[in-house]
């Protein structure tokens, strides 16, 4: 008895294509210029950026720091400078409406029922790999 072969899809790639047949100039134009300094993940930002952009928002928030950085280096050109969205770091957020920031460590201790040491479950600010937690 033969079982049946089921090819898992490849979700990232599908959506690759999809956004490569889309007809939006913008999306095309930002993922142009953020090719140059992401390579191909910058399909995706470009289609966040653009996204947010069509919707009038007023920024897209981002903790990804190649993207705030690649942003920041052109926001000089096109499309980029054209854009009423800004790119920003939830720091820059904080920065330009005045409130204080609040460490990503502070967020660990919400409904804790024993204390949380910082230092193991964020040392440096930085994420644990998903092989760290298992």
């Amino acid at each position: 008895m033969m079982g049946w072969s089921i090819k898992p899809r490849d979700w990232a790639k599908e959506q690759r294509e999809r956004l490569a047949r889309s007809g939006d100039t913008l999306f095309h134009a930002l993922h142009e210029r953020l090719k140059e300094q992401l390579g191909k993940k910058g399909d995706q930002d470009a289609w966040h950026i653009r996204t947010a952009e069509v919707h009038n928002i007023y920024c897209f928030l981002t903790m990804d720091k190649p993207l705030l950085s690649a942003c920041n280096q052109l926001r000089k050109k096109i499309p980029l400078n054209t854009l009423k969205t800004k790119v920003m770091s939830p720091k820059e957020f904080s920065a330009a409406f005045g409130i204080l920031p609040v460490s990503p460590q502070l967020l660990s201790y919400n409904d804790a029922s024993w204390f949380v040491r910082a230092d193991e479950t964020m040392p440096g600010e930085k994420r644990r790999s998903r092989r760290d937690y298992e």
